[in-house]
């Protein structure tokens, strides 16, 4: 994998039914899901953050991104730990559910409402919704504060550690968007 080159990824709107939005670029196509009530196809915009943000970390997310006026209108239900991160302000986190498909940092990138990955094909899972529902509006068990002591465990932080947040929440999503890819585990709930 490219430096700085990342696997596309996705965020959610929490404020109704469940509608998915697909990332389209020459480049890169990745996945955004969107949980809000009845939205018109239209293309809109985000922009990736330097670095990838704060929280990224190894080939997944927690990714910093800045939306256009009309995406960032249908932030409302998101937590203050999901908001203006490092620095970004009018930015939100989301993670990565097309694991081999690519964006990268500092860049511009359409956002059309779709319901399906536009790398792949496949419908958004329940569960990475459920849980990247959870994550956007602060109701997951997740080191938002990124304590070096969290649930009782020190040496953790947001990123690294024993139970590092975005790097065990990434990885419970892709496996829930395709638990084929990880060998053996296909039989676990």
């Amino acid at each position: 994998m490219a430096l700085g080159i990342i696997p596309g990824f996705f965020v959610a709107f929490v404020d109704g039914s469940v509608l998915r939005v697909a990332l389209r670029s020459s480049l890169v196509a990745g996945l955004v899901v969107a949980l809000f009530a009845d939205q018109s196809l239209q293309a809109n915009q985000i922009t990736t953050a330097p670095g990838f943000g704060p929280w990224q970390i190894g080939s997944g997310g927690e990714f910093t991104v800045t939306p256009d006026a009309a995406v960032a209108a249908q932030l409302g239900s998101y937590s203050p730990f999901t908001l203006n991160q490092g620095g970004f302000l009018g930015s939100f986190q989301t993670f990565c559910v097309e694991r081999n498909d690519y964006i990268s940092a500092n860049t511009t990138f359409d956002v059309t409402f779709n319901n399906i990955t536009v790398f792949s094909g496949d419908p958004v899972s329940a569960g990475a919704a459920y849980l990247y529902q959870r994550f956007a509006t602060g109701q997951l068990n997740y080191n938002y504060q990124n304590l070096a002591i969290f649930d009782g465990y020190s040496g953790n932080s947001r990123t690294a550690g024993l139970f590092g947040s975005a790097y065990y929440l990434q990885l419970a999503i892709w496996y829930l968007m395709n638990p084929n890819m990880y060998s053996g585990q296909q039989g676990n709930p």
